[in-house]
C-alpha cells in the first residue's frame, strides 16, 4: 500500500489561491510584511483543511527555534479547556505546537529556553514571578483572561461589568434574596465578580448572601443543599461559573425547587454545557475566541520584535439571557 502523501506548503498555496511566498510569510507569523487579513485566514484555513502540518525538526535547526508555545493554566476545567482548544487553532496552521504546563509548579514558569512564547490564562502573579526571573532569557508572555497582568501583554476580559450587568438583570426580575456561590477563595477587588456583586448589592441596599464551596460542581451541589437547609432559599442566584452553577441547579433539583419559578440562576463563562441543561442557563458569555487570536498575535508581534511598546487590550463579555432566568 503507498503511503499517504504529506501536505506541503506549495498545496497549501494551490488550496488558497496564493504564491507559495505568501503562504510562508503567514505560516511563519511573519506580521512586519503587508498581507491583507483576509488573505491570512485564507492560508490559515487552507492548512488546516488539508492537514498541512509542519516538519518541526527540520524547522528548528534552520531557525534555532523550538516553535512551541507553553500555555499556562491552573486547571483544565471546561472553561480553560476551551481556552486551551482556541489556543491550538490559532497555533497549528503557524506550525508551533503547544505544551500545557501547570502555573502551580515553580520549575514550569522558571526555566528559560524551553519556549518560543507564553500565553497564561489568569494567575497574573505566576505570570508575575516569571517576567522577574531571567530578565535576559526569558521567552515573551501574554497574559490573558478576567486576571490578567496589566502592566505586561495582556488581552483582558471585564467580567466587573459582566457580573454587574448579571446581578442588575436578577434585581430587575424583582427577586428579593440574592446570593452568590463562590470558591473558598478570599474576597476581594482582585476578584471582579465577588467585587462586582457586592458593590450592586450595596447600591440596591441589599444584604449580600456569600454561599461559598469548593470548586468542583459536586461540591457546589452540596453547598446549596446545606444552605438551603440553614437560611432558607434565596430567589435568586448568580454563580462564580457555570461549572458552579449547574451544580447549584442540580442541588436545587434534589430539593424540588424549580427554576426559575422559585429561583433565577446565573452562571459565568459561556461554557458549552450550560446551553444543554433541561432549562438552559444564563451566563455571562466571555469572548474567548477573540481573545485567542489576540492573544496569538500579541505573541507573534513580540516574538518578531520584543522592544515594540506594551499590547493591551480589555474585552466585553456578553450576558446571554437563558430560561434559567427568564419569568414571565
Amino acid at each position: 500500500m503507498a503511503a499517504t502523501r504529506r501536505p506541503t506548503r506549495n498545496d497549501v498555496a494551490r488550496q488558497a489561491g496564493v504564491s507559495g511566498w505568501t503562504v510562508s510569510q503567514v505560516l511563519n507569523g511573519r506580521t512586519n510584511v503587508s498581507i491583507a487579513e483576509t488573505t491570512r485566514a485564507r492560508v490559515l484555513a487552507a492548512a488546516e483543511k488539508i492537514g498541512y502540518r509542519p516538519n518541526h525538526t527540520a524547522r528548528s535547526l534552520a531557525t534555532g527555534s523550538t516553535h512551541i508555545v507553553s500555555v499556562w493554566a491552573g486547571c483544565l476545567s471546561p472553561f480553560y479547556a476551551t481556552v486551551v482548544t482556541h489556543i491550538r487553532a490559532q497555533a497549528r496552521p503557524r506550525g508551533f505546537r503547544i505544551l500545557i504546563s501547570d502555573i502551580e509548579e515553580v520549575s514550569s514558569i522558571t526555566s528559560p529556553g524551553t519556549q518560543d512564547g507564553i500565553i497564561a490564562i489568569e494567575y497574573p502573579e505566576r505570570a508575575d514571578v516569571y517576567l522577574a526571573t531571567h530578565p535576559e532569557s526569558r521567552a515573551p508572555l501574554v497574559s490573558v483572561g478576567a486576571h490578567f497582568l496589566a502592566h505586561a501583554d495582556h488581552v483582558g476580559v471585564d467580567l466587573y461589568a459582566g457580573a454587574r450587568e448579571a446581578v442588575e438583570h436578577l434585581l430587575a426580575l424583582g427577586v428579593r434574596r440574592l446570593g452568590m456561590v463562590r470558591p473558598a477563595l478570599p474576597v476581594s477587588q482582585i476578584e471582579p465578580r465577588a467585587s462586582a456583586y457586592d458593590a450592586a448589592m450595596e447600591r440596591a441596599a441589599r444584604a449580600p448572601e456569600h454561599i461559598v464551596t469548593g470548586a468542583a460542581r459536586a461540591e457546589a451541589r452540596g453547598a446549596i443543599r446545606e444552605y438551603v437547609a440553614r437560611y432558607g432559599c434565596p430567589d435568586g442566584l448568580f454563580c462564580h461559573n457555570d461549572d458552579l452553577a449547574i451544580g447549584v441547579y442540580r442541588g436545587l433539583r434534589d430539593l424540588g425547587i424549580r427554576v426559575p419559578e422559585q429561583v433565577a440562576l446565573v452562571g459565568c463563562d459561556g461554557i458549552e454545557a450550560a446551553e444543554y441543561l433541561d432549562c438552559p442557563l444564563t451566563t455571562i458569555e466571555q469572548p474567548v475566541e477573540r481573545m485567542c487570536a489576540l492573544a496569538w498575535q500579541f505573541l507573534e508581534r513580540r516574538m518578531a520584535d520584543p522592544a515594540i511598546d506594551a499590547q493591551q487590550v480589555l474585552l466585553s463579555p456578553r450576558l446571554v439571557v437563558r430560561d434559567s432566568s427568564r419569568r414571565s
